[in-house]
């Protein structure tokens, strides 16, 4: 609606780790390329599996803890956002996201302050200042911290980067290639080395509606038929700054383009489909990112003519299509994989 106080808002707070050491030091979420987890913005919500942590977790683990989907995701629930800044509690969030593929939701982090956010944030590593992002979409004297929603100013502005979707049903969950939806992505390919992780802390939630997504890429590979496991291994995604961005702002205008000097300095990047986790040495699926503008062998690179039309333009070889969205991704994203998270205030979710 036009009227943004009748809409029911939506509001996260957003601080991104940069990759710990040099690039020969991998972060969580690449080994060069990706971690276990791909996520996607929804609304709706699905009722997925719970089982209490195993032993182990459970163990290392003193605040209240459970699995989302089986082995995937742990949730853990907090007395107050003052426990966040506790030594043994940030070493229990720790080894919980080392342990459960890579996602944490944190229940009853209410009232925290941006500079807490931060705090919390650099407890596991560098906190990045969101270069490239319009200072209106940061929050105030936090660079660090940037908001994405629905949420507006008195006068009507947009405050939060919004990207506008189809609203889908529960059953919708699952990748569609007819409609080229929901938009399940990896964040952050065309980087080297990729960011370590997020934080995302719900300020404000809306009723119904909002939810996100997350799926479990290496649980998902290990069920591809073994055949399948060793022809993705010799793929790799041609994944490009400049093309990122142009695609996107093809739906989100705010969305700034690369200028020539920026493209230069970022070229195309070869990862490979299948990457492997650092820490768990788990092999896991990875590009599907907007970054993404083709699909090869190993071996094979793009010509610049092939590369200016994909960077400008945002045009996408079929390739990309063919190898990750036709069958991969909605074999990915199925149900035994994937975990739908309705946001509370004060809600916390590491991945």
């Amino acid at each position: 609606p036009e009227d943004s106080m009748k809409m029911a808002a939506l509001q996260l707070q957003v601080c991104r780790l940069q990759s710990p050491g040099s690039k020969s030091r991998r972060s969580l979420q690449s080994c060069s390329r990706r971690p276990h987890t791909t996520r996607a913005a929804q609304r709706g919500r699905v009722v997925v599996s719970c089982a209490q942590a195993d032993t182990d977790i459970q163990s290392s683990i003193r605040v209240p803890s459970q699995y989302l989907n089986n082995t995937f995701g742990l949730e853990l629930s907090i007395k107050d956002s003052a426990e966040l800044g506790r030594d043994e509690v940030v070493q229990q969030i720790k080894d919980a996201f080392t342990q459960s593929g890579g996602l944490v939701v944190i229940k009853g982090a209410n009232d925290l302050l941006p500079r807490q956010l931060v705090q919390f944030t650099s407890q596991f590593g560098a906190v990045e200042q969101n270069p490239g992002i319009k200072r209106e979409y940061l929050v105030p004297g936090y660079e660090e911290i940037q908001v994405i929603g629905n949420v507006k100013d008195h006068q009507g502005n947009p405050r939060a980067i919004f990207a506008d979707a189809a609203v889908i049903q529960d059953s919708d969950i699952q990748y569609d290639p007819s409609r080229c939806e929901p938009v399940w992505h990896t964040d952050q390919l065309f980087r080297d080395p990729q960011p370590a992780g997020s934080m995302l802390y719900c300020r404000e939630a809306p009723p119904t509606g909002g939810d996100t997504c997350f799926a479990d890429m290496a649980a998902a590979y290990e069920a591809l038929p073994s055949e399948e496991q060793a022809r993705l291994l010799s793929l790799r995604a041609v994944c490009s700054y400049a093309h990122h961005n142009a695609k996107i702002q093809k739906k989100t205008p705010t969305y700034p383009l690369l200028s020539e000097e920026d493209r230069r300095k970022f070229p195309p990047l070869y990862r490979p489909i299948v990457a492997c986790h650092p820490f768990s040495g788990r092999l896991c699926l990875s590009g599907f990112n907007s970054s993404v503008c083709a699909v090869l062998e190993a071996g094979e690179t793009l010509t610049q003519e092939q590369v200016d039309v994909m960077e400008i333009q945002g045009e996408e070889d079929p390739s990309v299509a063919e190898q990750l969205y036709a069958k991969l991704l909605p074999f990915a994203t199925s149900p035994q994989f994937t975990i739908q998270h309705s946001w509370e205030e004060g809600d916390l979710v590491i991945w």
